[in-house]
């Protein structure tokens, strides 16, 4: 299980489905937030405005999550890679 957990650290989740071809799709980035929700923002919130402004077609958005809440949200919005 921790096994797991570890290879799960950075999990692209799928977002929102496009609703008009004009608005960009929303893509969240599930990352494993050992030491709080603040320090993971702070940490990751510049790989995501890269990511968006590399990729304009998309915006990406952190999302924190706990040792326990990475496989369901895996299972839940299903992921890109791992």
């Amino acid at each position: 299980m921790i096994r797991v957990l570890t290879v799960l650290l950075i999990t692209i989740l799928i977002g929102a489905q496009n609703v008009s071809a004009e608005q960009v799709e929303r893509m969240k980035i599930g990352v494993l937030s050992k030491r709080g929700t603040d320090i993971t923002y702070q940490r990751w919130s510049d790989t995501a405005n890269y990511l968006s402004k590399s990729i304009p077609q998309y915006q990406f958005e952190i999302i924190p999550l706990g040792f326990q809440e990475i496989e369901p949200a895996v299972r839940r919005d299903g992921s890109i890679f791992y």
